[in-house]
């Protein structure tokens, strides 16, 4: 047999980078499964508790309230602290956060835990994908970015089944989910070191209308690319008002989640071989079809189940390739505010695509999840199509760094 394909961290990146993205993509991993076990446990045992259904909502739905805040703000923080001491203490905050929930059941100290978990989160991405597109040059950033969507999807669901272990009662399971998160921090020690250096200037400030400008189709889509995961992450209730069993609830549930992992680093690594935009919109006209079949397809069945495994991939792949779409356009410097706004533009749709699926569930019936879906990934495709029309690659670089 001749030589395989490599597919590890230490292969997409610079040698001089390697050890020290892989130490803080282990870190960050552990501090993602420790934030996939607390939600778990914090749905659990606001139901216990007697939380009615609007405070259990305004608990979870706070989280979006911080992560609006983080995005805007971490730039300056990147600014200030630099990007290893900035994620460090981030992911040292969170360990506290996650551990916090076990002091009371109170709902408005909740309800302020998970604005302060939404901040630090979302700074987190902002300081993860800087630090990564930094480290790497446009030709293999799919590649790295596509690693590190699975590997932290993969712990965020890994922490979740440690739910199974650790139960909702008590204190204990939050300061399981506490340590989980505090020793990100813990592997993360020396990583100051290693962050890299792109550039001597402090991290630019980006404008919207710059961003525009120097990276349109990921402005274009950026909201919309959240709208669609957020929608189609409600599979769950559209399993409960299809009246799927729990078993079968639970496996579309499982379908959604594995379809990243098996979708999404092959279409990473292809988008660095071939044009990153073509990826893109063919990502989003495929999910646009395969969804209008599922809809077709006897409800619960294995055909619907393999099917939208396959559009969970497609899905949440649309988010890695606008990063790196956008941060392929942008300098160095100018990488944390980029991040920053694209993580932005992801929440706020994120926050309306949960929204708008229910309700096109409520106007017509549990098929309305399919059209609502299919409605945003076309809308999707359409976009990126039409605005690698009006601007080509490269084509409003010169101009926008003039402007």
């Amino acid at each position: 047999m001749g030589t395989a394909q490599v597919v590890g961290v230490e292969d997409a990146i610079p040698n001089e980078h390697g050890g020290g993205i892989t130490q803080m993509l282990f870190g960050f991993c552990l501090a993602m499964a420790g934030n996939g076990l607390l939600l778990a446990i914090l749905g659990v045992r606001a139901t216990r508790a007697g939380f009615s259904d609007a405070v259990t909502g305004a608990v979870l739905g706070a989280y979006y309230v911080g992560f609006l805040a983080g995005a805007r703000n971490a730039r300056g923080i990147v600014a200030r602290y630099g990007l290893a001491r900035t994620l460090l203490t981030l992911v040292a905050a969170m360990g506290v956060i996650a551990a916090a929930p076990g002091l009371g059941e109170v709902p408005a100290w909740w309800i302020v835990l998970r604005v302060l978990q939404g901040y630090a989160i979302s700074a987190c991405y902002v300081v993860v994908e800087t630090w990564l597109n930094r480290a790497i040059s446009n030709d293999r950033r799919g590649h790295l970015l596509g690693i590190y969507m699975v590997c932290t999807m993969g712990a965020f669901a890994l922490g979740s089944f440690v739910f199974r272990f650790t139960g909702a009662d008590g204190v204990m399971p939050f300061l399981v989910a506490g340590t989980i998160t505090g020793a990100g921090a813990v592997a993360m020690i020396g990583l100051h070191a290693k962050a890299p250096s792109a550039s001597a200037e402090v991290p630019q400030r980006m404008p919207i209308s710059l961003l525009f400008r120097l990276a349109p189709v990921g402005v274009a889509v950026g909201a919309l690319v959240g709208f669609v995961n957020g929608a189609f992450n409600v599979a769950a209730v559209y399993a409960e008002r299809a009246d799927f069993t729990d078993a079968q609830t639970a496996t579309i549930s499982a379908a959604v989640g594995i379809g990243p992992i098996a979708v999404l680093y092959p279409l990473s690594v292809l988008s660095d071989r071939v044009s990153r935009r073509g990826v893109l919109a063919g990502a989003a006209v495929a999910a646009t079809l395969l969804v209008l079949l599922a809809a077709s397809m006897e409800p619960a069945g294995w055909p619907m189940m393999v099917t939208l495994t396959v559009v969970g991939g497609l899905t949440i792949s649309l988010y890695t390739l606008t990063s790196a779409e956008t941060n392929d356009n942008v300098a160095p410097n100018q990488m944390a505010a980029a991040s920053g706004q694209i993580v932005l533009l992801y929440g706020i749709g994120a926050i309306l695509g949960p929204f708008a699926a229910t309700t096109s569930m409520g106007q017509f019936g549990p098929k309305g999840f399919f059209w609502l879906n299919a409605v945003g990934h076309a809308v999707a495709a359409v976009l990126v199509i039409g605005m690698t029309v009006v601007y080509r690659p490269g084509s409003v670089r010169a101009s926008a760094s003039v402007g």
